[in-house]
């Protein structure tokens, strides 16, 4: 900068007060044709600074009294001269912003407080070379500061690592969110009355052929009484039509179980398993599993409880126990109500 201005030492405003670097600096600066006949010692320090494309590090401004506040904000505001430092001057001597008067660029500091400087609207007329005392400098503004100090923070800006937004769900796992809840409580139901899932029909029977072919491998070792006994206390539950619509081998069957009733041993026959179907339809069963027999049972036991004992229904309901049963000998439909 102090090269680009050291060029122009000799240039001489034109009549009126015409300057090149003010009209340079209404068409490129501020649009208005005034500072074309306007003092020019600060366009003409702006003007350079474009030359050399350091303009947002010099500044730019026309009013002395606002560039020097922009480098104090800046950070860049000091009173100790150095080279390509702009100077300000007060010639009242007030070292107050409001008051400056003047403007140039540090060529060198001087010897018993001179300072050398390079100067446009100069004697009211030239760019020339000055030395002036530094009573008359109220400051200077450091543009390599400046400078100093937007590399700091483009550094910085650029060592920061943006921070990554959430991936949003797959539009397909949505879709599939509402679908697991049926699932779940298929699943529930299928655990409450002791049922086998659809998903597990194949391993209930490849279970229930394994216990049969140990069965018959196996000798039964209780005496012959015993049984006969079984076999005569042994109730069958038939069997009529299966799970969705379908013949009782679509759910598969399980083994005889055994049911406590009195202090005694019941043996329930094997009956069909059907498949659940989808949440929100009635479900009906071919045969009364053993599940739901137990389930029966235990609210024959509560019941009696309730009369005798005067237990509390409320303490008792369970949630959502709504399940239709056909029965298998009848073909009546009958509920289980909490």
């Amino acid at each position: 900068m102090l090269k680009v201005v050291s060029e122009q030492i000799g240039y001489t405003e034109g009549p009126g007060g015409y300057s090149k670097f003010g009209d340079w600096y209404s068409v490129n600066i501020d649009k208005d044709p005034v500072f074309k006949n306007a003092a020019w010692c600060d366009m003409f320090l702006t003007w350079a600074g474009h030359k050399v494309g350091a303009q947002e590090y010099v500044g730019e401004f026309a009013y002395t009294p606002y560039h020097a506040a922009w480098f104090k904000e800046q950070g860049a505001w000091t009173d100790k001269p150095e080279p390509g430092a702009i100077v300000f001057f007060d010639w009242g001597g007030s070292k107050e912003i409001d008051n400056i008067d003047h403007v140039g660029i540090v060529e060198k500091p001087g010897e018993n407080g001179k300072v050398h400087t390079i100067e446009g609207n100069s004697d009211g007329i030239f760019v020339k070379r000055q030395v002036r005392d530094e009573g008359d400098i109220v400051g200077y503004g450091l543009p390599a500061k400046v400078k100093e100090r937007k590399d700091a923070e483009a550094a910085k800006a650029q060592a920061l690592t943006p921070t990554e937004a959430p991936t949003p769900a797959p539009a397909e796992d949505a879709a599939q969110a509402p679908a697991q809840a049926p699932a779940a409580a298929e699943q529930s139901l299928a655990t409450l009355f002791g049922l086998t899932p659809a998903g597990n029909q194949a391993a209930a029977r490849k279970a229930e052929a394994d216990a049969g072919k140990t069965a018959a491998t196996t000798p039964d070792a209780r005496p012959q009484s015993a049984r006969k006994a079984e076999s005569s206390d042994t109730a069958a539950v038939p069997v009529s039509g299966g799970g969705n619509g379908g013949n009782g081998a679509d759910g598969g069957s399980l083994p005889a179980q055994q049911v406590s009733l009195n202090g005694g041993t019941t043996a329930l026959a094997a009956h069909a398993m059907p498949s659940l179907p989808p949440a929100g339809d009635a479900v009906q069963y071919s045969a009364v599993p053993a599940g739901v027999l137990t389930a029966l049972l235990a609210t024959a036991v509560i019941a009696a409880q309730v009369r005798t004992r005067k237990l509390s229904l409320a303490a008792l309901k369970p949630a959502a126990l709504v399940q239709r049963v056909r029965g298998s000998r009848q073909g009546r439909h009958h509920s289980v109500d909490e």
